[in-house]
């Protein structure tokens, strides 16, 4: 998706067109942003208010009303089959997240296309294509103490009618017909279901806990404000070396973790223990300490779980 908007430009006087893609924002001509002819643009949503509109003040997103009931329902893409394992329970309205509520989330990733380089005589590489990856299963989990503790209220499959070059099952957990519309027995929702849970929960403040989050939001194409982000991979990391989840829940917890395909409720739960072990350690004051040790064997062990 992406987003052309105008904007007054108080210096020349006059409206400018921009292209909003992802993290990219360009300025373009007016009849690339109005001409929806090509059969490569399908309009989504169109916003329009008077000129006079554009230059009062900006109200926030959260003067108005925002309709939460999504998050407390199922919504999805194909009928759910008999034989469909449903690997969580729907959020409550006594449970409606507030500012500071803590959620564990952690997200799966296929590759539509791997990257397409070029490599000229003097070494310089250029890339012709990009990686294209796509948004597979979003799993996310309580954090409050309590009976609920741990359990999923979200664990979305979303569905996608493109090739997919890789699945990376081993890295994913998806197999090839999990994201298929007529052969899946996953719960599947579209993307911008999933993407819409994942904005409400920003919009009402939660604290998102997980590992290597930063990269996960950028591939959802989501921006959260960084006082909401609670990143097990930064708070153990020490120098440029990245910690995988697998190795500190070895290092850290003891436990053995993606013996076979990655799980996202098994990663989210583990870097929720993660995070409340990192704030055990900072009350204790051993965490540097503790991080110098798990350095250390690391670098004996290649930063490898030796099972």
């Amino acid at each position: 998706l992406v987003t052309y908007a105008r904007k007054f430009d108080a210096k020349s006087e006059q409206f400018k067109w921009y292209m909003f893609n992802g993290y990219l924002a360009v300025e373009i001509e007016e009849e690339e942003a109005l001409n929806i002819s090509y059969w490569w643009k399908k309009v989504e949503t169109v916003i329009y208010c008077d000129a006079e509109e554009i230059r009062k003040p900006f109200f926030s997103v959260d003067t108005y009303p925002i309709n939460y009931e999504i998050l407390f329902r199922d919504h999805f893409a194909n009928k759910l089959r008999e034989s469909a394992k449903v690997e969580y329970q729907l959020l409550t309205k006594e449970e409606a997240p507030q500012p500071g509520t803590m959620v564990a989330i952690d997200a799966e990733f296929v590759i539509l296309n791997e990257e397409l380089s070029d490599i000229d005589c003097h070494g310089v590489k250029t890339i012709v294509k990009p990686k294209k990856t796509a948004l597979a299963r979003l799993s996310a989990i309580r954090c409050a103490k309590g009976q609920s503790f741990g359990i999923p209220f979200i664990d979305d499959y979303i569905f996608n009618k493109d090739h997919i070059e890789d699945y990376v099952t081993r890295y994913s957990g998806i197999s090839p017909g999990d994201l298929d519309l007529d052969l899946s027995t996953k719960p599947l929702v579209s993307r911008e279901v999933t993407y819409r849970k994942v904005w409400l929960l920003m919009q009402l403040g939660c604290v998102f806990i997980g590992h290597g989050l930063s990269n996960d939001f950028k591939h959802i194409n989501i921006n959260i404000p960084p006082k909401q982000i609670r990143d097990t991979a930064i708070y153990f990391l020490r120098g440029k070396r990245y910690l995988s989840l697998r190795y500190l829940a070895f290092a850290l917890l003891d436990r053995n973790i993606q013996e076979g395909n990655h799980d996202s409720i098994e990663d989210a739960y583990t870097a929720l223990i993660l995070y409340q072990k990192y704030l055990d350690l900072e009350r204790d004051g051993t965490l540097e300490h503790v991080l110098d040790k798990i350095y250390s064997e690391g670098r004996a062990l290649n930063y490898r779980v030796p099972f």
